[in-house]
Formats: structure tokens, C-alpha cells, sequence
């Protein structure tokens, strides 16, 4: 789905005519084959503790047992014995995988890795400080819509 989106969102500035489709592939690589490998590894990991089996589940159930332990009480009153470092070993559940793993705009990543392609392949206007890249994308808003014509009704 990630790919799907963030592909998407590059291919439409090639629609638009700020990059080439070579440029958009490499853009899409660049970004996306680096995030596909840890969601992999993490996929993975995730994986091995929850079909943990013999010592590892064991290791795995001695850590969640706080968790355990509060699934009886009032969730008006959560247990309040959970130290600083406590973390869940369920991915979907840390405050630590959430952000990086879960909580990811696809569509916003692609716009900003096509911002980042045109800022640093693009020559500076030395009096606005804006890359000609950028200036054009943003402005080929404004030149885009000049060329539609509106039907009247």
C-alpha cells in the first residue's frame, strides 16, 4: 500500500512535468527500497516473538508480565507499577515502532523526497536562494491551471 501511494504521488509530477520518469524511479528507489527493508527485518522480528517457542517464549512471557498482570484491573485506574523502562514487546503496541513503522504518510514521504531531488539537482537563484526545480514546481501550479480552459454552464 505504501508503495502504491508514495509511487503514485511521484508519478504525478511527472504528470505534471517537474521530473522525467527516470527520475521518479530513481526517486522512488532511493526512498522507498531502504524503508521496504527495515518494515521486512521488523516484519520479521515481530514474527519470532510472537511464535516464540521453549526459553525465547519464556524470555518473552517474564517481559510482558506487568501487562499481564494489569489485564484484571480497572482500565479507569491503570496499574501505576510500570517502571520508565518498560516497553511491550508487541510491535504494534510500542511507543517505539509506532512512529517509524506504523505512523508513515506515503504520500507526504514522496513529496518531500521529490522536494529534496529538485532542491539538491537544481541550480539556486542567487537572489531568492530557491532552487529553480523547486520555483517550478510550485509555480508550474499557477502555470498548469493558465493552460485549462473552464466550461461554462
Amino acid at each position: 500500500m505504501e508503495d502504491g501511494a508514495f509511487l503514485g504521488r511521484v508519478l504525478s509530477e511527472v504528470v505534471r512535468g517537474v521530473i522525467t520518469v527516470p527520475e521518479a524511479v530513481e526517486i522512488y528507489e532511493k526512498q522507498r527500497m531502504p524503508r521496504a527493508w527495515i518494515k521486512q527485518q521488523a516484519s520479521f522480528v515481530s514474527g519470532t516473538l510472537n511464535m516464540a517457542m521453549g526459553d525465547d517464549a519464556v524470555r518473552r512471557n517474564k517481559a510482558s508480565a506487568l501487562e499481564v498482570k494489569a489485564w484484571n484491573n480497572n482500565v479507569l485506574k491503570p496499574m501505576e507499577c510500570f517502571p520508565p523502562s518498560y516497553r511491550p514487546w508487541q510491535m504494534f503496541a510500542s511507543p517505539e515502532s509506532v512512529p517509524g513503522i506504523l505512523y508513515y504518510d506515503a504520500e507526504c514521504d514522496a513529496d518531500n523526497a521529490v522536494c529534496e531531488y529538485l532542491q539538491n539537482s537544481t541550480a539556486v537563484d542567487p537572489e531568492t536562494l530557491v532552487t529553480k526545480g523547486l520555483w517550478n514546481k510550485w509555480w508550474g501550479v499557477v502555470d498548469y491551471g493558465s493552460d485549462i480552459s473552464v466550461k461554462s454552464e
